[in-house]
């Protein structure tokens, strides 16, 4: 027969457990690419995401062939943010022929996510794009996947793959214009070394204003390789982040989503350049070994009245590049000529994770680039003066 006092012995040892921390771990996150040279400079930000407990930890740059730059030992608040500026750290610790690599940040913690982190990389035009931070646990698969557009026949496009492992990898890199044709090309990475790709030969089979699609696949386990990547304008109009997709996540949905869609002229209200005028493109790929319909829709608020516009369903080969091509969309009245800012959503049947897209708006100044006060450069009465670019959710993680 069991008394009240075993009872209370059991709940005193629940308590007990409870109570007392994990054990600590060494935990790993990694940035794929930095650069920090006469034309770029990054800063890299850490974030302690604790409301309660510091976390100390250091802060390696990975440069050569896979050489450890100890730059910072810092104790982090609970819930600071704090910046390192790699241009200024690379100075100090003397290493001025070093210009870009990847970043390792270690901490002693008993929680995995009690870190995060991003890369800063601004051009010295002024145009930006971030680079995110990866645990290599949140890598599930080898293959990692992105769909990227532009705004500029200029434009070029890089990918950033970092070896996180302590064993060289052979990764293959595919990358999927608008025109029939895959750009196949491999190469080996050194252990915790980072290696740039361009992609100017899949950019130059899309053609102006449009976009392409890169498969990164690496011949380790998962978390291996981590990718990154950016779109950039030699002329100094934009930068844009490359998000990739860990295809061994899957999708949560059937749609895909971008939550912030611009069209033609907007309101100063909403805090962008004055006289600025907006055309907005997706680019959609079918993942697939089958044939895909997509169904694009437009979502905005009519006053208190949510509307939506149904453009025509599209069916997309296996493995097709699509540019859904929105302001001209709305010339042809498929959008009404009053939207101006909205959601667009693109459903699509099969399976989830068959389709991924990406969607860019940039805005232009007509007649004179004195009209957008923010413009980088004198050039045509038509230049990019803003892009911006996302990934359409529909995936987790």
């Amino acid at each position: 027969m069991v008394g009240p006092g075993h009872h209370r012995i059991v709940v005193f040892l629940i308590f007990l457990a409870c109570s007392i921390p994990a054990a600590a771990e060494l935990q790993q996150i990694y940035g794929p690419y930095f650069a920090a040279d006469q034309a770029h400079t990054s800063r890299l930000l850490i974030h302690n995401k604790r409301i309660d407990l510091q976390v100390p930890l250091k802060v390696y740059l990975l440069v050569g062939e896979g050489e450890r730059v100890l730059i910072a030992a810092a104790i982090l608040q609970p819930k600071e943010s704090r910046a390192f500026e790699l241009n200024a750290q690379l100075l100090r610790a003397a290493r001025r022929s070093e210009s870009a690599g990847g970043v390792l940040v270690e901490y002693d913690f008993f929680e995995k996510q009690a870190v995060d982190g991003s890369i800063l990389v601004r051009k010295r035009d002024g145009s930006h794009y971030v680079v995110a931070m990866f645990r290599r646990d949140q890598i599930r698969g080898t293959v990692q996947e992105a769909v990227f557009a532009t705004a500029s026949p200029a434009a070029r496009a890089f990918v950033a793959l970092q070896n996180t492992s302590t064993f060289p990898r052979s990764v293959t890199i595919e990358a999927e214009g608008r025109h029939d044709g895959t750009s196949i090309r491999k190469v080996d990475i050194e252990p915790q070394t980072t290696q740039v790709i361009w992609l100017d030969a899949a950019l130059a089979r899309t053609g102006a204003h449009q976009g392409a699609a890169v498969r990164v696949t690496n011949s380790g386990g998962p978390g291996d390789v981590v990718a990154a990547g950016a779109v950039v304008d030699p002329n100094g109009a934009y930068a844009a982040r490359i998000r990739f997709n860990d295809l061994a996540h899957g999708s949560h949905s059937r749609i895909l989503r971008a939550q912030f869609l611009f069209l033609g002229p907007q309101d100063s209200d909403l805090g962008l350049p004055s006289g600025a005028n907006y055309v907005s493109r997706c680019v959609v790929r079918n993942a697939s070994d089958l044939e895909r319909v997509i169904r694009p829709l437009v979502k905005w608020l009519d006053g208190p009245t949510m509307r939506e516009a149904r453009l025509p369903p599209q069916r997309l080969r296996p493995h097709e590049v699509r540019i859904l091509d929105l302001t001209e969309a709305q010339n042809r009245g498929e959008i009404p000529a009053a939207f101006r800012f909205g959601v667009l959503e693109i459903p699509y049947d099969g399976p989830r994770s068959n389709c991924a897209a990406a969607r860019s708006h940039y805005s232009t100044c007509n007649p004179s680039p004195h009209a957008c006060p923010s413009a980088q450069h004198q050039g045509p009465s038509r230049y990019a003066e803003h892009m911006a670019s996302e990934a359409l959710s529909g995936w987790s993680g």
